[in-house]
């Protein structure tokens, strides 16, 4: 394809590839996906694409979009990453690249998540003039498809959401077209800008070595140890308890899908201040570290984690 759409800023590559479609006039999803991808049989993905080698030299002419820019820049990639083991992380990479047939989801841990994935698509309404005053046209921007999280944080304002089930339409790259719609406003929580702001930075990280689930171990050992919650080996999970329904009361966590009990013990709270054996979600990571270590961003946490033995920032986390 000639004149392929350069990537705005925070921009979707699904929605580089929704645009393309525009400025040609292109209206058969086939005949779109033959013309970016020469195959016909690619699923239009929102969150976490796969065949991005063909995205990157389509973009070869601008000199400015390598594999790893199109993951962390312009997917959802970034929310996941951190939070797996190094070696999936750099196989989900390489399924990024080229056909993955669905795999990068369950190599990143969402099929298996609390947190269930947006299944339509959101956007705000004062972002889509000031994109269209800004660029002459409207895009799907990523900070408006943080799961469960159905909130503006740059207007404060709940998201509009569409009345389009992405799954119905496996080879779609639907534009940004809000004159066309009927939209509907989604609720939010004030908890909900707290945990945004969290994830917007996690998206926005420099690529790096994800911890092993050892150092995310230790990392929240120490926390509880921070703030008096271990005796011995034993992590006292009754104050955890407390400690996060101070921030985060049982009806919000409840619909979230991440309700607590300390006197259930396969809480995903007992889970994560025990011995990591897999992934937990993004959402999950980010409640425990605004109602324990408030002060620290996410960019100081990953420092933090993959310092060990933590002694060049010790004083740092006790200071939160």
């Amino acid at each position: 394809m000639w004149n392929f759409p350069t990537p705005l800023p925070d921009e979707l590559i699904y929605s580089t590839i929704a645009r393309a479609g525009l400025h040609h006039g292109i209206q058969s999803p086939k005949q779109l996906l033959d013309e970016v991808y020469q195959d016909r049989k690619v699923v239009a993905t929102i969150d976490l694409p796969s065949h991005l080698n063909a995205i990157v030299h389509l973009l070869e002419r601008t000199g400015c979009f390598s594999l790893i820019d199109l993951i962390y820049k312009h997917t959802m990639f970034g929310l996941y990453a951190p939070f797996v083991q190094e070696s999936h992380r750099q196989k989900a990479i390489t399924l990024m690249a080229e056909q993955a047939s669905g795999s990068i989801h369950l190599m990143l841990g969402l099929n298996a998540s609390r947190v269930p994935n947006n299944t339509k698509f959101h956007y705000c309404p004062i972002c889509i003039q000031q994109q269209r005053e800004t660029y002459g046209e409207y895009f799907w921007n990523r900070a408006w498809f943080l799961p469960n999280l159905s909130i503006c944080l740059k207007h404060n304002c709940s998201l509009l959401s569409q009345d389009y089930i992405q799954q119905q339409h496996r080879h779609l790259f639907l534009p940004l077209l809000p004159n066309q719609t009927q939209d509907s406003a989604h609720s939010y929580y004030k908890e909900d800008f707290i945990l945004g702001q969290m994830a917007v930075e996690l998206l926005q990280l420099d690529p790096q070595p994800s911890p092993s689930h050892e150092q995310w171990t230790k990392f929240y050992l120490e926390m509880a140890d921070a703030k008096n919650f271990r005796r011995g080996n034993h992590v006292c999970h009754e104050q955890t308890y407390e400690q996060v329904i101070k921030n985060f009361n049982l009806g919000y966590l409840r619909s979230k899908n991440l309700s607590i009990d300390h006197q259930q013990d396969t809480s995903w709270l007992k889970s994560i201040f025990r011995k990591h054996r897999k992934a937990f979600s993004f959402l999950e990571h980010c409640i425990v570290w605004s109602s324990f270590i408030p002060k620290m961003s996410p960019k100081e946490i990953m420092q933090y984690v993959s310092s060990e033995p933590y002694r060049v920032c010790r004083r740092l986390f006790y200071l939160s």
